[in-house]
């Protein structure tokens, strides 16, 4: 019998994998502010910058809310 071993790799921290970066670069793009983008979202300044500094994790409404 032969079995298959595959290696998957998981970040151990999920905000570790870009999305600070992402979410940062495409605000960017669309030519929006921190203080723009987190009215339209519905968050605190403060807040978008933790996202954007890979401190804190949006919640699912958030992201539902930045789509």
């Amino acid at each position: 019998m032969i079995l298959a071993t595959y290696a998957v790799y998981v970040p151990k921290n999920p905000i570790s994998n870009g999305f600070p970066a992402r979410m940062a670069e495409l605000r960017k793009e669309k030519s929006l502010t921190q203080q723009q983008l987190a009215e339209r979202v519905g968050v605190h300044v403060q807040q978008l910058k933790r996202y954007e500094a890979g401190v804190s994790q949006p919640t699912l409404d958030v992201i539902r809310n930045l789509a």
